[in-house]
Formats: C-alpha cells, structure tokens, sequence
C-alpha cells in the first residue's frame, strides 16, 4: 500500500512537471501505467484465496450478477472430508497440504468458462455457466460433494441446492462422515 501511495504521488508530481516542461510527460506516462498495474494486481490478489490460490467469496460477490445472466449454470459444492482430523493429528501443515492438494484437483478438468472457489476453511464451489462439462475429482481425496444446475435460476438457490444434494450424499455414503 505504501509503494501505491509513492507511486501515486510521484505520477502527480510528474504530471505537474510535465505541464511546464514536457520532457516529464513520458516519466509521468511510466508511473500511470505502473499506478494501474499495481491497482489491477492488488485488486486481483484480493480475490484469491491466498492458500489454495482459488477465487474467494469477495470474487463470488463480484461475479454474482453476471453468473445470473447466464442462461444456464451448473454448480459443484464441495466440502472436504477429515480435514479437522488431519489438523489435530498430523498438523496443520498437513492439513494445508491437503486443501492445496485438493484446489489442485479442482482445476483439473475444469473448463476454462469455470471457475473453482473456496468459500470456507473446507468448503470449496465450481461454477459453470452451462450445463455439465465437467466431472469432480477422484476420490483419492475424500470430500462430499452435490451439484445443482438450472436456466434461469438464482445462483444463490443453486448454490443452496448443491448444498443440500451434498448433505444429502454424505448421509447415504458412511465413509464420508466426519
């Protein structure tokens, strides 16, 4: 934040040089862009789990009203298995390894339109704007998952209903439960 300020500052200065002297208008240029790449990077890092390095709950908000226009969409609600066990008898650490582990798997496969989110410590969505066109991961990583799709239906109500089919999947599976 602090080199945002400098940066912000020197492109004023600059500027202001640059309407007396115009050998300033290029160095003024530099900072602008440099200004509005710093201004790009952070708001992009501010929508990546830093973790996982999948989008966040801040980027969901933001894409909500565009994923309402699609004519259809299709979500994935996942939510890992074992994680709390695996933090309090192997570490964090290793419980870190295991949600970088399964981001990894959630992006295999994933059509470029899609876009994978963790939206908890272990619960983690897919959004596809059509219908199928993707299969969740192998279950070498064990999480219970459901999935919704629909025209022209809320992305909320969608997001609940997978939810819902998770819960749902989890009752009927018992190696699932947590």
């Amino acid at each position: 934040m602090i080199l945002l300020t400098l940066n912000a500052v020197l492109c004023g200065v600059c500027i202001v040089m640059s309407s007396r002297h115009a050998g300033w208008i290029f160095p003024a240029l530099i900072l602008v862009a440099l200004l509005l790449l710093q201004s790009l990077l952070l708001l992009r890092k501010s929508r990546l789990d830093p973790l996982t390095g999948l989008y966040n709950l801040r980027h969901l908000e933001a894409m909500y009203r565009r994923y309402n226009l699609c004519r259809a969409l299709t979500v994935y609600y996942f939510d890992l298995d074992h994680l709390k066990q695996v933090n309090d008898t192997c570490g964090h650490a290793a419980g870190d390894r295991l949600l970088m582990d399964f981001a990894d798997s959630l992006r295999t496969g994933l059509p470029q339109w899609g876009c994978a989110f963790r939206i908890g410590g272990d619960e983690f969505l897919i959004i596809i704007p059509s219908r199928g066109g993707y299969h969740p991961p192998a279950r070498e990583l064990p999480a219970s998952w459901g999935a919704a799709s629909g025209a022209g239906k809320d992305l909320r109500d969608l997001i609940r209903y997978a939810e819902q089919q998770m819960y749902r999947n989890r009752a009927i599976s018992p190696e699932t439960e947590k």
